[in-house]
């Protein structure tokens, strides 16, 4: 597989699982609020040929 696309955990994610991982919050609460948590999108390229066939198209500055 050349190129793969999945969900991609943002900060939050992380403090929800560790907070949650140290006893501060319950299963209950973890799934809750993971529920509310907006998920983006990350493209991973493997080899070279995926990487070659990449064209910039636009982009956006912030």
């Amino acid at each position: 597989m050349e190129q793969m696309i999945g969900p991609i955990a943002n900060d939050d994610l992380a403090l929800l699982f560790r907070q949650f991982a140290d006893g501060l919050l319950s299963i209950e609460t973890l799934v809750n609020e993971m529920k509310y948590k907006k998920l983006t999108n990350q493209y991973s390229f493997h080899t070279e040929k995926a990487i070659s066939l990449l064209k910039k198209v636009g982009a956006d500055y912030v």
